[in-house]
């Protein structure tokens, strides 16, 4: 009797033990398939059901290198456009200034002498070493006392780039000195060389 009740018991407790062993594969399989980690590193396995989004290094894209503006320092140098621009120029700063239609002509003309119209002359064949910028060719030399006539600390210009880079303040300037009878501080005009440019336009 005891021998049949032991195995009774023997058997009851195998079936437990496959109940629990199933119960056990079961827990370390769902353990494995959401918490377990996939390789060595320990990178957390990704749910089946999310996108993989994949990260990529972002491409530098440099800026195109600008070539750099070479412009024309001859006498009526650069495209014609440009120098029609500034024929142009001349006129409404002439109206600002209320110079009269005789002077207008004059300093135009004057102009055309002496830059032919191209706002980026620039005459270095002075003879005493000095030099002349832009479309009214304003000198950057100095008086005895070494004040600047035109370019420099205290004068219309603070530099030759100025005089380059801002030809309706050179053409105010001129008009200015014009409307007060300096006209003749213009070579183009001393000479009386500006008078073949009377009333014509850029070429």
């Amino acid at each position: 009797m005891q021998a049949i009740i032991g195995k009774i018991w023997y058997n009851v407790d195998m079936e437990v033990l496959k109940l629990l062993e199933k119960a056990l594969l079961a827990m370390k399989s769902f353990v494995m398939e959401h918490f377990a980690y996939q390789d060595e590193a320990k990178t957390p396995s990704i749910p089946s059901d999310l996108p993989i989004t994949r990260t990529e290094t972002p491409k530098v894209v440099l800026p195109p290198t600008q070539k750099p503006i070479i412009h024309s320092t001859a006498w009526r140098g650069g495209a014609l456009a440009e120098r029609m621009e500034m024929y142009d120029l001349a006129h409404s700063v002439c109206r600002e200034q209320a110079l009269t239609l005789a002077m207008e002509r004059d300093l135009q003309a004057t102009i055309a002498g002496e830059s032919g119209w191209n706002q980026w002359t620039i005459n270095a064949n002075n003879k005493n070493g000095t030099t002349d910028w832009g479309i009214c060719q304003f000198n950057d030399g100095k008086n005895k006392q070494g004040v600047p006539f035109w370019i420099g600390k205290g004068a219309a210009f603070k530099d030759k780039d100025e005089c380059l880079n801002d030809p309706a303040k050179c053409i105010r300037v001129m008009a200015r000195e014009f409307k007060r009878g300096n006209a003749k501080w213009w070579v183009a005009y001393s000479s009386g060389g500006y008078k073949q440019y009377l009333d014509t336009k850029p070429i």
